[in-house]
């Protein structure tokens, strides 16, 4: 079975209302790093299972186009089995992020499976509650023992 993980990190709008993106990036998302270095230790560990392919993909927005249908494909012909992780996202790159994330969630409607869209625990419901309007899609919330 494969897992996809896509990790993205968000760009940002210019004022004219469009994504920027640069032929070249000057400064790496140390987040992205980070997160990709620590998939690659559970990859190599396969905490999910020995049954369990996980593929890893990272992208930084700022320098790479996000072909959105080639990832929700990805994670369609995976199963509908997948994660996609909008990386260190700064205040102002929360728009473009919730519009990745609406994109998303609007694929996985439209293609119901077996896996929850998304896992939090009621200990982060403060947090939720508190982004108010922005949350516009149902939330699986569960229990930590």
């Amino acid at each position: 079975m494969r897992f996809p993980v896509i990790l993205i990190k968000p760009s940002h709008y210019d004022d004219d209302g469009y994504v920027i993106r640069w032929k070249r990036s000057v400064v790496p998302s140390n987040t992205l790093a980070t997160l990709y270095g620590l998939m690659s230790d559970c990859i190599e560990r396969r905490v999910l299972g020995e049954d369990v392919e996980i593929e890893c993909h990272a992208m930084d927005e700022t320098n790479t186009y996000i072909d959105m249908p080639n990832i929700i494909q990805q994670i369609h012909s995976a199963g509908g089995g997948g994660l996609v992780g909008l990386i260190g996202v700064q205040s102002n790159q929360f728009p473009r992020a919730m519009n990745l994330a609406r994109e998303f969630r609007a694929a996985h409607r439209d293609r119901p499976s077996s896996h929850p869209p998304l896992g939090l625990s009621a200990a982060d419901r403060p947090h939720l509650d508190s982004m108010g309007g922005y949350l516009h899609y149902p939330l699986s919330i569960f229990e930590r023992n």
